[in-house]
C-alpha cells in the first residue's frame, strides 16, 4: 500500500491484526524483522563453524515459519542498494516456506 504520512496505512493494519485470532502472529517493523533475521543467520554460521558452503537462509525461514502464521510488516521498506540483503527479494524463501 503507497501513500502519504496521514493516510491510514498503519490504522488498517491495526485492524487487521487485531482482527486475527491467532496467538502466532507477528507485527513489526521491516528493518526490526531484517535484524532479526540477520542475528539468526549470524547465530546459524556461528553455530557450524566447521561448514564452509552452507545456506543459511532456508533454516532461519523455516525457524521463523514455525513461530508465525502471520507476519505483518509495518514501515516496509526494501531497496537492496549497496549490497544490502533487506530488499523484498529476501522473503522468497519465507514465502515458500510458509506456501
Amino acid at each position: 500500500c503507497f501513500g502519504g504520512v496521514g493516510c491510514g496505512k498503519t490504522m488498517i493494519m491495526d485492524q487487521f491484526y487485531e482482527e486475527i485470532q491467532s496467538r502466532d502472529k507477528l507485527r513489526t517493523h521491516f528493518h526490526d524483522f531484517m535484524l532479526d533475521v540477520h542475528e539468526r543467520i549470524h547465530q546459524y554460521k556461528v553455530s557450524r563453524p566447521n561448514e564452509r558452503a552452507f545456506d543459511p537462509i532456508p533454516d532461519v525461514a523455516k525457524a521463523i515459519a514455525s513461530e508465525t502464521f502471520l507476519l505483518c510488516f509495518d514501515e516496509f521498506s526494501g531497496n537492496g542498494r549497496g549490497g544490502r540483503n533487506d530488499s523484498p527479494e529476501t522473503l522468497r524463501e519465507p514465502v515458500r516456506t510458509w506456501g
